[in-house]
């Protein structure tokens, strides 16, 4: 048996998992439906604890399906019942103590799988959504249980579902840069404000900043839905396309760029070699679109630089090479400026 944390789950603390556990993999959860599930994770301790157990206790389910069949066949034919899974489970549980609730609490999963799938005899594994954050002025990178890899720019934050047809993730604050493992069973989707990117395999970028969404392709192609409109036909991406979705707008702002720079904040530096003034706060304002970055003067335009930027905030990034270049800067509410 799995042990679990010594938190304080009440009843109605199980009654509550056990809701979100049948919502969450009744196969129409939506992404305000994970966000919701978010916080309330978030919010005690015993939360998560609670879940936990009535996940890992639906995972070992299998085994009592015949049982389950037996002892709830009564239930299972009283009109009603069935749209009352949840229930079913948590008062099943109420009174019992480790290990006792534990295998009936498996029982019942058995019967609620039964009700969402009628007729399929078979127990689905659960998906339970794992959430991500990095910490600020930090990039954190995550390895994903599909293979998949995630780099998530500090402040960031990224709820992940893994499902058996599907593998769901919601960027509910910051950017983030996926590197998908290739599988074709299983489209790897990501939900962003209002868009939803669809791909299969592939290298791109996804930020939902203030005012708007951006997707940027550094390989492959991917797919970008509006979600609050269904008739707008989906637009591909590809390498080296940078698509800005500002709020209130269907169409992008498209931009081309080098497939290369794209997603070269997760190293956690910006390497130049001898590279104009101008393309360097280039790849410094790419990393931070919501912010204007530029030269406040053209004499400014043929100075070059050579070496390394740490990824941190603008201000900080544009001060660094300043400092470096013995250049001015000028900070506005809307825009960081160099001057000579």
């Amino acid at each position: 048996m799995t042990e679990y944390g010594k938190n304080n789950v009440t009843p109605e603390v199980l009654d509550t998992a056990a809701a979100w556990h049948v919502r969450l993999n009744a196969g129409d959860v939506t992404d305000h439906d994970i966000e919701q599930h978010m916080d309330w994770l978030l919010a005690e301790p015993a939360h998560a604890d609670a879940f936990e157990r009535i996940a890992a206790t639906m995972r070992d389910a299998g085994m009592f399906e015949q049982a389950a069949r037996a002892a709830f066949a009564e239930n299972l034919n009283q009109p009603g019942r069935a749209g009352k899974s949840h229930a079913a489970l948590s008062d099943f549980i109420k009174g019992w103590s480790w290990p006792q609730w534990s295998v009936a609490a498996a029982v019942a999963a058995t019967l609620m799988f039964t009700v969402l799938v009628p007729g399929s005899g078979l127990l689905q594994p659960s998906a339970s959504t794992q959430i991500y954050a990095a910490t600020s002025g930090g990039i954190e990178s995550v390895k994903l249980s599909d293979g998949s890899t995630v780099s998530l720019f500090g402040g960031s934050e990224l709820a992940v579902t893994m499902k058996n047809h599907e593998r769901s993730l919601t960027l509910t604050k910051g950017r983030a840069f996926f590197d998908v493992a290739k599988d074709t069973s299983k489209p790897f989707i990501v939900s962003a404000g209002t868009r939803q990117v669809t791909v299969v395999g592939t290298r791109f970028e996804v930020i939902l900043g203030e005012g708007f969404e951006q997707v940027a392709v550094n390989e492959g192609i991917v797919s970008v839905d509006t979600v609050q409109d269904k008739n707008q036909r989906p637009v591909l991406i590809e390498p080296g396309t940078i698509a800005t979705y500002k709020t209130g707008n269907i169409s992008p702002d498209i931009a081309e760029v080098s497939a290369a720079a794209i997603g070269t904040w997760t190293e956690g530096v910006l390497s130049f070699d001898n590279q104009s003034l101008t393309k360097v706060v280039a790849s410094i304002q790419q990393i931070f679109p919501e912010k204007t970055l530029r030269l406040g003067d053209e004499k400014l335009n043929d100075i070059t630089f050579s070496g390394t930027l740490v990824v941190s905030e603008p201000e900080t990034m544009m001060r660094q090479l300043g400092m470096f270049l013995n250049l001015k800067l000028v900070v506005s509410s809307d825009e960081i400026l160099l001057l000579p």
